[in-house]
């Protein structure tokens, strides 16, 4: 087996590390982009939930859809996915409202 010096391996490491593209200056912006409190944040995977999980199995208390939509926006979905038979009708004025209120807590449909 070969013995390798701590001086050989150091060396090597480090030029196969900025090989790679590791270097101080992109670390530093991957931390900066990740560091604003403010800034809403930008995840490549997007997640979303549905109706059902909001749906409870005894009469009288069914959500409706929009009660779903606020409390979805609430726990920090990024959309929502309907179940149709939730839906009170189908008439271009109550789809209107749900997509409104969508959009007005800021998720996907």
């Amino acid at each position: 087996m070969k013995t390798i010096k701590r001086r050989t391996f150091l060396t090597s490491s480090v030029a196969f590390a900025s090989a790679l593209g590791f270097n101080s200056r992109s670390f530093g912006q991957a931390t900066e982009n990740t560091s604003g409190a403010n800034k809403k944040s930008h995840r490549s995977n997007r997640i979303a939930v549905s109706t059902y999980s909001f749906w409870r199995f005894k009469d009288g208390l069914k959500l409706p859809i929009e009660t779903c939509i606020d409390q979805a926006a609430e726990m920090g979905f990024d959309g929502v996915d309907i179940l149709h038979i939730q839906m009170e009708d189908d008439s271009n004025a109550y789809l209107q409202n749900l997509k409104r209120r969508a959009l007005i807590t800021g998720l996907d449909l």
